[in-house]
Formats: structure tokens, C-alpha cells, sequence
């Protein structure tokens, strides 16, 4: 096992969500350690449970495909709606999927119209358009009432959501340059955004602006190794902000 693995392995062990997201993300793909979807599915499962929403999507996904685990569409559901309330948008999209034909849950055009609208509503630019057709398939049965009111209900979701999350000292044009900050590193390492930063830690990084690597390593979501990684071009980025 290479050295940073086990070295992600001990922060996992001690009970880091993110260090056991990401170590059962190594698993799933093969990245420093055998594909192995039952070890995948362990780490997912204990940063799940501390109500990591990466987690619980990615937990979603194995319990739908029976990946790792006993195939499950009610735990799947379960926990693709888990990560959609915190506003994880693949989960959303996933949840109103199987909302259409009633997979874990009775069939209900509108919540799937609700979640795949929502997820459509917060994407990133290049999956809007993509998660914008899943919407219009389904809304094309539905009733126009039935349409009004999953359109009503995305709205009240919305709502009570950003309430929650507490934008206050938030800079939102400086969260979406760090979100193409973000976009861009990932492209360049063919990874998934989220592999390089979560939301939660770009919105702390606006919150907090920090100006140094050692400020930076603070953030929470930041950590040392990436800090060192990553931390002068979204410092760069902050920096050029103000």
C-alpha cells in the first residue's frame, strides 16, 4: 500500500469522514489499492453515517446497483434522498430517476419532476442542460397541475435550503470564480470537482479568505495534503478577489 494511502488509512481509522470518503473512492476505482467494492462500500457506509453527502450518494449508488452490497433500491433511495436534502445534486437527479418508475418508493411523477428540477436548477454548467432533458422527459406526462405543483414544491425546497445553509458574509461572486477554479483543476486531472474540493469547503474558503497556506490549511474540508496541493491557485483566486 502506498504511503499516502496508508497514511489516509490512519486518518480514516480515526473516524474523518472525508478521509473515509475518499479512501473508499481509491477502492472503487483502483487508485493506490485493488478495485475491491466491498471495501468501498465500508468506507462509504461509516462516512455516510456521519452524514457526509458524497458519501451517502455514493452509498446510493452501490445499494442500486448491488455493488458491494445486497442489491436495495428502498436503502438506495434511502440514502440518495439522505445527500438530495443536503443539496447534492447527482442524488437529487438520482432520486427523481427512481422516483418516475417507482423503484424503493410508489411511483410519483411530481417528486420526480421536484428532485430532477432541483438538481437541474443547482448544476454545474456543464450538466445543466443534461439534467434539464431528465425534467422535460418526465414532465412530458404529467398533467399541467401536476407540473405547477412539483414546481411549487422545488421552490419551497429551495427556500427552506438556502435558509439553512446561511449565505450570510458569503460572497457568492467569489464562490463561483472557486467553483471554476475547481472545474478547471479537475478537468486538467480527469477527476470529478468534488474530488478536489467539496462546496462546503470553497463557501468556508470565501467565509474565512485566507491568505496564507497555514490560514488555508485551516479551512475546514482544506486539510495539509491538499493545502499543499492546491493552495496557491485558490489562494490566487482569493487573493485577486479583493
Amino acid at each position: 500500500m502506498p504511503s499516502d494511502i496508508a497514511a489516509l488509512r490512519v486518518k480514516a481509522d480515526t473516524g474523518d469522514a472525508n478521509a473515509q470518503w475518499l479512501l473508499g473512492y481509491y477502492y472503487y476505482t483502483g487508485q493506490g489499492v485493488p478495485k475491491d467494492d466491498a471495501e468501498t462500500a465500508l468506507w462509504f457506509r461509516l462516512a455516510a453515517d456521519q452524514g457526509y453527502a458524497d458519501a451517502q450518494a455514493n452509498l446510493g449508488f452501490m445499494y442500486g446497483t448491488g455493488r458491494g452490497v445486497p442489491q436495495d433500491d428502498a436503502q438506495a433511495m434511502s440514502w440518495f434522498r439522505k445527500a438530495a436534502e443536503q443539496g447534492h445534486t447527482i442524488a437529487q437527479l438520482n432520486l427523481g430517476a427512481m422516483c418516475f418508475p417507482g423503484r424503493g418508493v410508489p411511483q410519483d411523477y411530481v417528486e420526480s419532476h421536484k428532485w430532477s428540477n432541483l438538481a437541474a436548477s443547482r448544476a454545474s454548467a456543464e450538466n445543466q442542460t443534461r439534467y434539464a432533458e431528465v425534467r422535460d422527459a418526465v414532465a412530458k406526462v404529467m398533467t399541467p397541475a401536476q407540473v405547477a405543483e412539483a414546481q411549487t414544491l422545488a421552490r419551497e425546497w429551495h427556500a427552506a435550503f438556502d435558509g439553512r445553509q446561511s449565505w450570510e458574509g458569503v460572497g457568492h461572486l467569489l464562490f463561483e470564480r472557486l467553483l471554476a477554479v475547481r472545474l478547471e483543476t479537475a478537468r486538467e486531472r480527469a477527476v470529478p470537482p468534488y474530488i478536489i474540493f467539496h462546496d462546503a469547503a470553497l463557501r468556508e474558503m470565501v467565509r474565512l479568505r485566507p491568505t496564507s497556506l497555514d490560514a488555508f490549511r485551516s479551512v475546514k474540508g482544506v486539510g495539509a495534503r491538499k493545502a499543499d496541493d492546491l493552495g496557491e491557485r485558490f489562494l490566487s483566486a482569493i487573493r485577486d478577489y479583493r
